[in-house]
This record gives C-alpha cells, structure tokens and sequence, in this order.
C-alpha cells in the first residue's frame, strides 16, 4: 500500500508539473534546485528548436516540437503565429510569453539577425546543460550538508539525553 501511494503521489507530482502546477510553482521557488531545473527545462527546449530549425520547420511547427519536450516552456502555438504574422521575430515572441530565460531569447535574437538559428540553439543547449549540471550538483551537496547537520544534532541530542540521566543519577 505504501509502494502504491508513493507510485501515485510520483504521478500526481509529474503532472502538476507539467501543468505548471503546485510542484512547479513550489521547486521553481527554491533557490538552486529552481535555476537548475529551469536551465535543464530549456536545454531540452534548445535542443529541440535547433534540430527542428535545422531541419527546416516553420516557426510554429518547431515552437510545438519543442514544447512536447519541455512541457514547461509550451507556447499556445496559434498566438506565437499571429506574433510573427504581426512582425515580431521568434525571439521577442517567446520573450513575450515570460516562460523563457533572458538568454535564451538574446541568443535567439542574435541566431535569427545572422541566419543561423539552429546553430546558436545548439550551442544555447549547451550552455544550459552546463548550467543546469552545475546547479543540480550544488543542491546536492546542499542536501548533503544539510542531512550531515540533521544527524550530528541527533547524535548530540542523544548524548546530551543520556548525559542528563548520569547527571540525575548523581
């Protein structure tokens, strides 16, 4: 029963965050695991675009390729085109929707300008994988430290305990 409600509480937490629900709202708060989650969350998203741009999509075509991999980043895909269909670039269209990072919509900018879009995206999805690596690296060893000092005060709550009961005994 246990095992069950753990494999339905991992289900239920996967899809709120994908919904951009509670779990999402609540790690995106936290400060190292949050930057980390969302650098991995726009690598994936990188990765994609640079592979669809590269193969040749249209921009709304890529924008939902990109999506289905990072839920997080999904863009109504018909608003985005009537963006572009008004005169906005990719780039200010995804800076518009305020789920992607500064960086990523910069070096977008900067990709569409030169013509090399996939390009750009590529080397974006690397710098956020390294982004990301490193900050999932620092959460846990944070979570290290913080489960060391969790059991040294344990350790020293229970030498205090007994050394209290010597103590009463004198």
């Amino acid at each position: 029963a246990m095992a069950a409600g753990i494999w339905f509480g991992l289900r239920k937490a996967l899809a709120s965050w994908r919904a951009h629900g509670l779990v999402r709202q609540l790690l995106s708060r936290v400060p190292v695991l949050g930057h980390a989650a969302t650098s991995a969350e726009a690598a994936l998203w990188c990765r994609a675009a640079s592979l669809a741009a590269g193969a040749g999509l249209d921009a709304g075509r890529l924008t939902d390729l990109a999506s289905s991999v990072a839920p997080g980043l999904a863009v109504d895909r018909d608003h985005l085109v009537d963006q572009l269909r008004g005169g906005h670039t990719l780039a200010e269209a995804l800076h518009e929707t305020g789920r992607f990072p500064r960086l990523l919509c910069e070096g977008l900018a900067v990709g569409e300008t030169a013509g090399t879009a996939d390009t750009v995206l590529a080397r974006l999805a690397d710098d956020f994988d390294d982004e990301a690596a490193r900050g999932f690296t620092m959460a846990a060893q944070a979570a290290g430290g913080g489960v060391w000092v969790v059991v040294a005060g344990m350790i020293i709550f229970v030498i205090f305990r007994l050394f209290s009961g010597y103590i009463g005994m004198l």
